[in-house]
């Protein structure tokens, strides 16, 4: 159950948050990968996805004085990256500096 100062859960996606409960089939990389580029194929998926990678900080590494803090940066950018390679892009640098590009301009 999730604490009373969270907002609903948008119905369908209830069930994705029952970590008890294994998925019934694992979904293959490949599947994953295909939803993936299927959702930033959209306009809204696309948006989503570069703030997505904005917020992670996947532009440049984030290094802090604290350890600690430089691990959770660098643990968010690890989780784009990942997605990112999900998505066939091994060498995402193209995008990078698009998004890099839209951040100068804001």
């Amino acid at each position: 159950m999730l604490p009373p100062h969270v907002p609903p859960i948008p119905r369908g996606l209830d069930n994705y948050l029952d970590f008890e409960k294994p998925p019934s089939q694992p979904e293959s990389t490949e599947t994953v990968s295909e939803d993936l580029l299927s959702i930033v194929e959209t306009p809204a998926g696309e948006r989503f996805f570069k703030r997505f990678l904005r917020d992670c900080g996947v532009t440049r590494p984030k290094f802090a004085a604290d350890p600690q803090a430089t691990a959770f940066n660098e643990g968010k950018r690890h989780l784009a990256m990942s997605y990112l390679n999900l998505m066939g892009r091994d060498d995402p640098q193209n995008l990078i500096d698009i998004i890099e590009q839209e951040q100068t301009h804001e």
